[in-house]
């Protein structure tokens, strides 16, 4: 994504797909990126690669996409416009192939799956995916068994938060630890009690881990 008020974007406008001779749509005051621009694809492998060079304690990171494509125009490939989305999903698998092939151990979670941004061809480059950002545990279910249908548990990212706070910590935890389980919650939420109740989930979620993770799954 690219802001329009950005630097990014007041130096290199033709960097974003945008529409000439036509008033600009922003979704989430964003534009889109044209990765179907090999300098593009360069620029944004670059930002990743400064960041491990500057912090290679990094380990882990979440590759984040919440805007889909408006204004469809590409400035860079002219009057070959039919080729937009192919081009642009290409040029961000070279992105990924890089970063995949320079950090091979940095895990990484693709992100976010309620934008339809989940496929099998970016699992090549990431260890897990988010479903979607509705983490009410009751809705995760159907959620969860929705993405079973097509994706091995082990590709969901699933986290306990306090989404619906009328469901237990016990409950939020079951859902959470039927994927890759994970928190996203503050601990002065959880009482101490709770938060013991957490430290075991996690105890008895790695001891689980490979039939949860690996075994066989039957919807």
């Amino acid at each position: 994504m690219v802001n329009p008020k950005s630097e990014l974007f007041e130096k290199h406008p033709e960097w974003a797909i945008t529409q000439p001779n036509r008033e600009t749509y922003y979704y989430r005051n964003q534009l889109v990126l044209d990765l179907s621009n090999p300098e593009v694809q360069e620029y944004v492998y670059s930002v990743v690669e400064n960041l491990m060079k500057e912090n290679p304690e990094i380990a882990y990171f979440k590759w984040d996409c919440n805007s889909p494509i408006t204004n469809i125009y590409s400035p860079y490939l002219k009057e070959k416009q039919n080729q937009l989305y192919i081009d642009h999903v290409r040029g961000i698998y070279n992105v990924f192939e890089r970063v995949k092939q320079n950090y091979p151990d940095v895990p990484m979670m693709l992100c976010s799956g309620g934008g339809a941004r989940c496929d099998y061809g970016a699992l090549k480059y990431f260890t897990e995916f988010w479903c979607s950002d509705n983490t009410d545990p009751i809705e995760r279910l159907f959620i969860q068994w929705g993405f079973s249908q097509f994706f091995p548990i082990k590709s969901m990212a699933a986290h306990v938060t306090s989404w619906n706070k009328s469901t237990s910590i016990k409950f939020r935890t079951d859902v959470a630890m039927m994927c890759k389980f994970g928190f996203d919650i503050s601990l002065q939420e959880l009482s101490n009690e709770e938060q013991q109740f957490c430290k075991e989930a996690v105890n008895n979620y790695n001891r689980l881990k490979k039939v949860i993770l690996d075994g066989i799954f039957i919807a």
